[in-house]
């Protein structure tokens, strides 16, 4: 038996010894009390006064004491002087020392008690239990290896044990939007991300890969255009709105170019108080550092809380910046080449030739609806040539309606797109977002190129509803008109630099159908006042010599035009192919992008 259990027995020996022992003095007290009553009682008189009728019997009226209340008060004294007058308590008996361990045989360690673990060096606590002692710390532990490379958002690939959130590095929603599919799936699976049953879209995988890696202490930092707010954006059929677009309370979202513009639950909102100090307008782009919404409609969801530049400069002199409405204008004079050994094309070496296109231009191409694909596939074909001679421009190719299975890539221009099953209002405001940022652009001395794929598309199915007074048939209607005017009014040349240049892919009326003919009419009349530039072409390949010309500039060969246009007229296409053939090669594209420095006047 071991110290501790001799201890314990030793204890409980003692304890039961002391309770019998007051139980016995007061079992003896409680028996002197009761011969000490019985002794005080006294028989009662039969000639005592009877009670009136109608009082309560009890104590005799000038008595002061009672009989049984003095007896329990006596017991009461007894028995407190029984137990604090008695004999003192003798102190608990020493411990008997342990027996001797067993000897074992010569040269062999005793064995280990039954029940116990063979292990001699295993501390016990007070009550027999083993003690666990706390694991030594290594040195792995100690200090953080140095040979464990650490993912983006601060997990080794090694260990799969998650870094400190002081150690997390900093994460941008550009650098997310920047990985390909397959890199995004493995990052998303790494970080453990829980795919649910639901369609998953690209922007929906960034978005809890952001709220992740804001929950464990790391920092993100947004970037995006800024949209202004309203009171809420609708999903797709009119539904209600899914998460991420409710703007109650919210100066607007930064949208990203990456995801076309478009709304999705990893846009950072962007509050009043911020949209208000700094001045921004739609159109902006903005960098942010952000945080987690703790409380409200948008909770858990990303919200900048500091500024950290807008359109590259500091934020506070974003308030300093001209207006695109009070900027003065210019007519459209500087070339814009179409020719690109990069995006050789036929059709765009005769437009080249035929009609001219200036920086500040509006322009329409007109096309019959079956042939808008292949109309399309041209206007791509020109952003990527009027990216690759001019690369100090911002090309932007907006594709509104675009079918799934559509080609939406436009090689190093921004591309910008809705999709076919979206809103009707949707696609006009894809157009007003589109707007805004080119006038951003160009506010600071800069030329962008806007391509619109198509026009009828931001005006709804079929241009229905569309009159030749320029009336259509409700509010929704009169807002995709209003925007469709309102890119075209933006086109222009800036006086010191900077312009804004707008093409747009239209129905040809003249080969339209029967049920579209006169919306389609209706809108070529109303955009034909203010165009400088206009192009047809019947399969998205041939011209139309006698529709396809430029007002702002004249051709640099007037002979060589006039000749194209003859054969073109005549429909002799070889004997066109032969003298585009004799042009001499588009001249190389510049080696770097030279983008005018702007500052903003203090």
């Amino acid at each position: 038996m071991t110290d501790n259990e001799s201890w314990a027995a030793e204890g409980g020996r003692a304890s039961a010894s002391r309770i019998r022992q007051d139980l016995d003095e007061m079992a003896s007290s409680v028996r002197e009390m009761e011969a000490f009553l019985q002794s005080a009682e006294k028989p009662v008189s039969s000639a005592a006064p009877a009670q009136p009728q109608g009082k309560r019997r009890g104590r005799p009226k000038g008595s002061k004491t009672n009989p049984d209340k003095l007896a329990r008060q006596a017991a009461k004294r007894e028995c407190a002087k029984s137990s604090r007058g008695g004999a003192p308590k003798p102190p608990p008996p020493a411990p008997e020392a342990p027996p001797p361990p067993p000897a074992g045989l010569a040269g062999e360690p005793p064995a280990p008690p039954a029940g116990r673990p063979e292990a001699a060096d295993v501390p016990y606590s007070a009550f027999g239990v083993p003690a666990t002692p706390a694991p030594a710390a290594s040195a792995a532990s100690a200090s953080p290896d140095p040979d464990i490379q650490h993912s983006a958002f601060g997990t080794p690939h090694s260990s799969g044990r998650p870094a400190p959130a002081a150690d997390l590095p900093t994460i941008r929603t550009e650098d997310l939007y920047a990985l390909s599919p397959e890199d995004l799936v493995s990052l998303a699976r790494e970080q453990d991300v829980f795919f649910r049953a639901a369609v998953r879209t690209r922007a929906d995988v960034v978005f809890d890969l952001l709220v992740k890696h804001a929950r464990r202490g790391g920092s993100v930092e947004g970037s995006g255009y800024f949209e202004q707010a309203s009171a809420f954006e609708p999903g797709p059929g009119g539904e209600a709105p899914p998460r991420g677009n409710f703007r109650g309370g919210s100066g607007g979202f930064l949208r990203s170019a990456a995801n076309g513009l478009r709304p999705a639950p990893g846009d950072v909102s962007v509050p009043q108080e911020l949209r208000d100090r700094f001045g921004l307008r739609p159109g902006d782009h903005v960098v942010c550092r952000t945080r987690l919404v703790p409380q409200g409609p948008r909770q858990g969801t990303l919200e900048a809380t500091e500024l950290v530049s807008v359109n590259g400069g500091e934020p506070a002199r974003s308030r300093l910046a001209p207006a695109f409405a009070a900027l003065p204008v210019e007519a459209p004079s500087r070339r814009v080449r179409v020719r690109s050994a990069a995006a050789p094309s036929a059709t765009l070496d005769a437009l080249d030739v035929l009609a001219p296109l200036a920086f500040g231009a509006r322009g329409l191409l007109l096309a019959p609806r079956a042939a808008f694909p292949e109309a399309a596939a041209l206007l791509r074909t020109a952003a990527a040539a009027i990216a690759a001679n001019h690369p100090a421009a911002k090309v932007v190719l907006l594709s509104l309606g675009a079918a799934p299975a559509a080609d939406r890539a436009a090689g190093p221009c921004l591309a910008l797109s809705t999709d076919f099953d979206d809103p009707a209002d949707r696609h006009a405001r894809a157009l007003s977002a589109a707007v805004d940022l080119a006038r951003r652009e160009a506010e600071r001395v800069r030329d962008v190129v806007l391509l619109v794929d198509s026009l009828p598309a931001a005006l709804g199915p079929s241009g229905a509803g569309f009159e030749p007074g320029g009336r259509r048939g409700g509010a929704a209607e009169d807002a995709a008109l209003a925007a469709v005017r309102r890119a075209f009014a933006t086109a222009r040349a800036l006086r010191g630099g900077g312009s804004v240049t707008v093409l747009a892919l239209a129905a040809d009326p003249r080969a339209a159908e029967p049920g579209s003919a006169a919306p389609d009419a209706a809108l070529a009349a109303l955009l034909a006042p203010v165009l400088d530039w206009t192009a047809a072409t019947p399969d998205g390949a041939a011209l139309d010599p006698a529709r396809t010309r430029s007002r702002a500039l004249a051709p640099d060969d007037p002979g060589l035009a006039a000749s194209l246009r003859a054969l073109l007229a005549d429909g002799n296409a070889k004997g066109a192919a032969a003298l585009l053939a004799k042009l001499p090669p588009p001249p190389p594209p510049p080696e770097t992008a030279e983008i005018p420095a702007f500052e903003v006047p203090v």
